[in-house]
């Protein structure tokens, strides 16, 4: 998510607005920090979770697309 997006802040709430029914059968968990968001939603995976959305403020090993670190 762009800082430019609305000025809105990141949360639970803000994201279920912009999801709308697309966010409905999922929890929402937004962090502060995580390492990575990617991480994060396999930790959740591998313990049963299977309809999750992640979100961080920051990230201290993000990667995108094919393992790439930002």
């Amino acid at each position: 998510m762009s800082e430019k997006h609305s000025g809105e802040e990141l949360n639970e709430s803000s994201l279920r607005a912009l999801l709308g029914d697309a966010a409905r059968d999922f929890s929402v968990y937004v962090f502060d920090e995580l390492d990575s968001t990617n991480t994060e939603a396999k930790r959740r995976a591998m313990d049963g979770e299977r309809r999750a959305i992640i979100a961080a403020r920051r990230q201290s090993a993000g990667r995108g697309r094919m393992g790439r670190s930002f």
